[in-house]
């Protein structure tokens, strides 16, 4: 970000170093999403142990990945309810 007429906007670093512009693009497409229309989807994954962050293009999901984070949360789940029942 950097000041403008009438606010801020976004700008680049004038020369950032070689290492540095490889992770602009990403960086600037982060920025974008998290300041956009879309920022309310982006959500944090409830899987067990996980941090990451995903877009939710449906509106329902709660894992970042329903083949990992969700089954090991399905499981717990079903593996507490088995062993309350006496399993």
């Amino acid at each position: 970000m950097a000041p403008g007429q009438g606010g801020y906007g976004w700008a680049a670093a004038p020369d950032p170093p070689p290492a540095d512009r490889v992770l602009w693009p990403v960086a600037w497409s982060a920025a974008s999403l998290l300041t956009g229309g879309e920022a309310p989807r982006v959500k944090r994954c409830e899987g067990p142990g996980c941090g990451w962050v995903f877009l939710d293009e449906s509106g329902r999901r709660r894992w970042c990945a329903m083949a990992d984070c969700g089954n090991r949360a399905k499981a717990r789940r079903h593996y507490g309810r088995a062993k309350a029942a006496g399993g």
